[in-house]
């Protein structure tokens, strides 16, 4: 995911554990620069990384059922703890979730388990807790159409999302 008020690329990296940030600049030249790697989150099972417009990094952890977060806040200050935001407690819409991408109200995610019960992609508002108890803040299945979904792509209006033919659905 690019961050580019911050100018920062971050990079989920699951044999790591970890979720790490690199610096950008553009040279004169026109080419790219990255500085150091720099933690942004550790002992996190991730493959997908999200950044909303406020600098808070959102990742899922398949093995734990999860979706987690890292405030701007919390990077400022070198916190590398991530909180979960959502967990597959039985009521989340929670299976193995894959991809993640936000659009600064809502996070969306797909599931790599159960697609077609817990919901191949889900949306749900970025600051709600999953345990809160009024019915329109839970998370909102989108598509219930595949057993497993693979990646995910927010643009404008429009989700897609890819199966395990590598086929793409919106």
């Amino acid at each position: 995911a690019v961050d580019q008020k911050r100018q920062l690329l971050l990079v989920a990296d699951s044999d790591l554990r970890k979720v790490v940030s690199y610096g950008l600049t553009v040279h004169e030249d026109g080419s790219l620069g990255v500085d150091d790697q720099s933690p942004v989150a550790e002992d996190v099972e991730t493959r997908w990384v999200a950044v909303d417009g406020l600098g808070n990094v959102y990742m899922t952890d398949e093995q734990r059922g999860q979706i987690l977060r890292i405030s701007a806040r919390q990077m400022l200050d070198g916190e590398t703890t991530a909180a979960p935001v959502f967990a597959g407690d039985g009521g989340a819409a929670i299976a193995m979730p894959g991809g993640v991408v936000t659009d600064n109200f809502h996070v969306y995610w797909t599931n790599k388990r159960e697609g077609q019960t817990t919901g191949t992609v889900v949306r749900s508002l970025a600051s709600v807790a999953s345990n809160a108890s009024d019915a329109a803040l839970q998370p909102t299945v989108l598509a219930n159409n595949l057993p497993k979904a693979y990646g995910l792509c927010l643009a404008l209006d429009s989700i897609y999302f890819t199966d395990v033919d590598r086929n793409v659905y919106a």
